[in-house]
């Protein structure tokens, strides 16, 4: 069954490593609404894997996940833990580049909202980083 109603789609993260080698865990959540549900069906499908629609497994989860990795490498454990900026400048780059792929795929779905929620190394450390403002 198609939920045009904005739905959520939680992504896990198990052993990211930071710049300087510490691994992470840390939990995602996008909010997404269909845009086009005739669309969708027709071009993507309308299917669910447990939780997660179809469309997002064949489209673009593939791209997310690689970037996520990609913007966490490029700080380390204490700058993503202590400083709100590491956070937001991963939260950027994600969601840009999350943006770009629905843009270039045609998936029918407006992003509202993206959280990298609870982050924690394999060492103890943990915080919540700050989550994105809606999107457009």
């Amino acid at each position: 069954m198609l939920i045009v109603v904005p739905m959520h789609i939680d992504v896990e993260f198990s052993d990211l490593m930071t710049m300087d080698g510490v691994p992470i865990d840390f939990h995602s959540v996008l909010t997404v609404q269909v845009t086009d549900s005739v669309k969708l069906v027709r071009d993507f499908g309308q299917d669910f894997t447990g939780n997660l629609p179809g469309f997002w497994i064949r489209n673009l989860e593939q791209p997310y996940r690689p970037a996520v990795r990609d913007a966490v490498k490029a700080h380390g454990m204490n700058e993503m833990a202590i400083q709100a900026t590491a956070a937001e400048a991963v939260d950027k780059v994600v969601t840009e580049h999350l943006l770009t792929v629905i843009k270039e795929t045609g998936v029918p779905v407006r992003v509202l909202d993206m959280s990298l929620g609870r982050q924690r190394s394999l060492l103890g450390a943990a915080r919540m980083l700050p989550g994105a403002s809606p999107l457009a």
